[in-house]
């Protein structure tokens, strides 16, 4: 999502906050509640002052930082901040091989579909089993798009064909009718239905 003219950090809270009350059931103990993420992949740059992607926020105590609890995370990925990266990467300034991997899947996520970046894009699938993962799955939906694909294209053939087969039949009717030609007739002629005919 992009900036707003709202305050996307109140934003995340609140839909944390949500997701967590969403859970509670009468009689159920607060131990039950599962943990929640909300994540947030920006379009812009929200926190200016750091580079570090993700940046991940829990419920910790003011100055000792312990935390409170485990329940709920936030998480915001500002994705123009890979712009610099992934120049730092292509001009070999940083090894891929030494990135954190959320930023790897930020890569993934972002430059998978560019031409300049494929190289790099197999290099990171090939070393993290998680994104090879998420390539084959990319790739099945793919392959599986693709026979859907085909299939449609080779229903609306048939359906177009059946339509201009049924649009000729009516007109065979339409002038054989005006001609004063019999209902069987036109029936025997077309295959039309003989309801279809006497509508005419």
């Amino acid at each position: 999502m992009d900036k707003s003219a709202d305050d996307l950090k109140t934003r995340a809270v609140y839909y944390a906050a949500m997701l967590m009350s969403g859970q509670s059931r009468k009689g159920h103990m607060y131990r039950e509640i599962k943990r929640v993420y909300q994540i947030f992949f920006l379009n812009c740059v929200l926190f200016p002052d750091s580079n570090k992607l993700p940046r991940r926020y829990y419920f910790m105590e003011e100055k000792e930082h312990d935390r409170l609890t485990d329940a709920t995370e936030v998480i915001f990925y500002e994705m123009p901040k890979l712009e610099q990266k992934m120049r730092d990467i292509l001009t070999g300034k940083v090894k891929i091989n030494n990135l954190p991997e959320d930023e790897k899947w930020c890569i993934y996520m972002k430059y998978r579909h560019e031409e300049q970046t494929a190289e790099l894009i197999k290099k990171l699938y090939r070393q993290e089993e998680g994104i090879m993962s998420a390539e084959r799955a990319i790739a099945e939906v793919s392959r599986d798009y693709k026979k859907f694909a085909r299939w449609m294209a080779i229903t609306k053939n048939r359906m177009e064909r059946a339509r201009d087969i049924y649009n000729a039949k009516m007109e065979i009717a339409r002038k054989m009718k005006e001609m004063g030609d019999s209902t069987e007739k036109i029936h025997t002629i077309t295959g039309l239905p003989i309801e279809t005919i006497k509508q005419m």
